[in-house]
């Protein structure tokens, strides 16, 4: 009884033997084995899932399509004052206008300006954007509620008619005017955060879990490599 307790014993070594070698050429060995012992072990393999990185060129092709991203506005109302020929003969030709401009600037980003390069898959849950500037993307006046309020003119001022590019003029210089205000308001900073708050929610809809975003181009990521517990094997191979 004892001699067949050692050969048991003996056998139970020498398969544990060559199963662990079978092991050590199925991790060090891609290729298929024509080894039973080997085809054994890839058996016993429970499959592993491959992590699929997502791709920052189809990313930013989606955001290019957005093209303009109008992420804050700003409504104002300002009174702007314009004066022509005040010095010229005691103001007999002299022309006023008092111009109520109501109006709404709206800033943005351009998503079309982003490029592969700005978006970096750090791994499958954390990513880096560089989003571009935010800037003033329409200043428009509200002609219904944009009006003349009043109008002065010297003596003399028919003989030489009223200048038809005075309003024209004052016009444009409303919007000026409610542009500067609304940079002033601060609509550059409202603009970006929202255009960052717009972009997380969109990665985070892709499974990122971690989005960083950088002042510049974020530096090119390492090349992910998955990690893949013993015991286990991929199903296909890591993209």
């Amino acid at each position: 009884m004892k001699r067949i307790v050692s050969i048991l014993t003996i056998v139970v070594v020498i398969l544990a033997g060559v199963f662990a070698f079978g092991l050590v050429s199925l991790y060090n060995n891609d290729t298929p084995s024509q080894d039973p012992i080997v085809r054994l072990a890839r058996e016993m393999m429970i499959p592993a899932t491959p992590v699929i990185m997502p791709d920052p060129v189809t990313i930013v092709r989606e955001v290019n399509q957005i093209a303009r991203l109008e992420t804050a506005s700003f409504i104002g109302e300002k009174v702007i004052v314009a004066e022509q020929n005040t010095d010229s003969l005691f103001g007999l030709f002299e022309e006023s206008i008092v111009f109520v401009a109501y109006g709404e600037v709206i800033a943005g980003i351009d998503m079309e300006a982003i490029q592969p390069e700005d978006i970096q898959v750090i791994n499958p849950t954390t990513v880096q954007v560089h989003l571009p500037d935010a800037e003033i993307l329409v200043v428009a006046l509200d002609n219904e509620r944009s009006s003349v309020v009043d109008r002065d003119q010297g003596m003399l001022i028919g003989f030489t008619g009223v200048d038809p590019q005075l309003e024209s003029q004052v016009r444009v210089e409303g919007e000026k005017v409610l542009e500067e205000a609304a940079l002033e308001f601060g609509l550059l900073a409202e603009a970006e955060e929202n255009a960052q708050a717009y972009m997380t929610n969109l990665l985070e809809q892709l499974g990122f879990e971690t989005i960083e975003f950088t002042e510049n181009t974020p530096d090119p990521a390492d090349p992910y490599i998955q990690e893949i517990p013993k015991g286990y094997e991929l199903t296909t191979p890591a993209p």
